[in-house]
């Protein structure tokens, strides 16, 4: 029984160009599926950089302020 999807040679085959080539070359290129990932990759760092801003955001602040008050009493 036949598959109801054409194979990457039945598709080079009746390419109006006659290019078989280039269609192998299109279905064997993975350059999109390695950008996507690294996007996926760049995407989760600004989430987990942007949540240890939130997280560590009030500590930093009262760090500093207890710095000012520290500089206020020795001036």
């Amino acid at each position: 029984m036949k598959s109801a999807t054409p194979s990457a040679s039945s598709l080079c085959k009746d390419s109006p160009t006659g290019s078989s080539s280039s269609w192998a070359e299109l279905l064997a290129d993975e350059s999109a599926a390695t950008a996507i990932e690294y996007a996926l990759m760049a995407s989760l760092i600004a989430v987990v950089i942007s949540a240890s801003v939130v997280v560590l955001s009030g500590s930093v602040l009262a760090m500093w302020e207890m710095v000012a008050e520290k500089l206020d009493e020795v001036m």
